[in-house]
């Protein structure tokens, strides 16, 4: 068994801690890890960087454990790809629960999470548990926590340091029987500098703490992860499409700012190009070609003129028409994803749901469903 020192001179990510824990008491047969304690189910998920490939093995050691885990990095980086694994190699009974929270109000949060008894609100005309019972024996993944307001941490902060919430109009705690993995793509410690994230809510949910790395901080992954994405996307469009490593030099060049998510786009888009050009193959001419559009459309909003000035039509559109094209916009290039979305634009993410649902709203009074004859 190799031994290690471990020197608390300095701050140190508590998951880089427990990596070196965990290799000094793990051994690597036949090229998997195995855990000292029992783990029949392997991790899969793989990586050529060293320095991802210690913090899968960190995710493997604590999948079994019943404390939280909050995953952080950027957006794309797969955290939700990483919690699905983890909950995977833990051997639970029970099903893998997702929920993004961003942009949840207080009440949209208790309902959801905890669920109501009959009559709790207007319009609970029927009892309904929430995912945390229905993550029961399983794993509740809450994303965008960072997102949260202020009641919404509380609520999460007594879910997690107890085990036990409260269903909307009910005074009989239930217990929590699913372990909680939560992430974010925000800085959780300039959140609580900025005091609009609890510390006491922060420090008992980092027990073990991952901290993702972007895809232009593991150039190592974006070639094999390049052709897994091709391959996966031919065959949902039914072609067979050659490419070769050594074609794909332009990918390491390119900044990845929507990181996994972003690469996985560009595959698609390449075998699209390639499909609809009648090629057969993906090479280097091909990829120049994606990744230019990409330069053209992933930056600066259009119309700007090279001074940096907004060029408006000869006929001004209403206003509402302008926040509706731009809410669109922030949402395309986010991948959907509202807190994202509404940071982009200088909104909160509960002030973008809100406007998303009265445009739903507004929708569905202009055209009202028509009952069946």
């Amino acid at each position: 068994m190799q031994e290690y020192c471990i020197r608390l001179s300095a701050p140190i990510l508590s998951f880089q801690i427990n990596i070196m824990i965990w290799d000094a008491h793990h051994n690597k047969i036949n090229g998997e890890y195995k855990c000292s304690h029992e783990m029949s189910v392997p991790w899969q998920l793989e990586s050529r960087e060293e320095t991802v490939k210690a913090i899968y093995r960190f995710c493997a050691s604590i999948a079994t454990l019943d404390e939280p885990v909050l995953i952080c990095g950027e957006t794309g980086t797969g955290k939700d790809v990483v919690a699905r694994e983890i909950h995977r190699v833990s051997g639970v009974r029970g099903r893998f629960v997702p929920l993004n929270v961003g942009g949840l109000d207080e009440q949209l949060l208790s309902d959801t999470l905890f669920g109501h008894r009959r009559g709790a609100f207007t319009g609970a005309g029927e009892q309904r548990s929430g995912l945390v019972a229905e993550a029961a024996e399983g794993t509740l993944f809450l994303d965008e926590i960072g997102d949260l307001d202020a009641a919404g941490q509380i609520k999460l902060l007594r879910l997690v340091e107890n085990n036990e919430y409260y269903p909307l109009g009910s005074d009989t705690p239930e217990i929590c029987h699913a372990r909680i993995i939560l992430a974010t793509n925000q800085n959780l410690h300039d959140l609580m500098q900025e005091r609009t994230f609890r510390s006491d809510f922060y420090y008992r949910i980092s027990t073990y703490e991952v901290q993702l790395l972007p895809l232009r901080d593991r150039p190592l992954d974006i070639i094999p992860l390049f052709m897994r994405f091709v391959g996966k996307a031919a065959e949902n469009y039914g072609v067979s499409l050659s490419c070769e490593e050594s074609w794909l030099a332009p990918l390491l060049r390119y900044h990845y700012s929507g990181n996994i998510r972003e690469l996985r786009s560009i595959a698609h888009r390449c075998v699209h190009l390639a499909r609809s050009c009648g090629a057969s193959a993906i090479d280097s001419a091909v990829i120049e070609e994606v990744l230019s559009r990409c330069r053209g459309t992933g930056t600066d909003p259009a119309p700007i003129d090279s001074n940096g000035t907004i060029i408006f039509p000869s006929t001004l559109p209403s206003l509402r028409v302008w926040i509706d094209a731009l809410i669109c916009e922030a949402l395309r290039r986010s991948g959907d994803n509202v807190s994202v979305a509404a940071r982009s634009i200088g909104l909160t993410p509960q002030a973008l749901h809100q406007r998303l649902q009265r445009r739903r709203e507004d929708y569905l009074l202009a055209n009202p469903i028509k009952p069946r004859t």
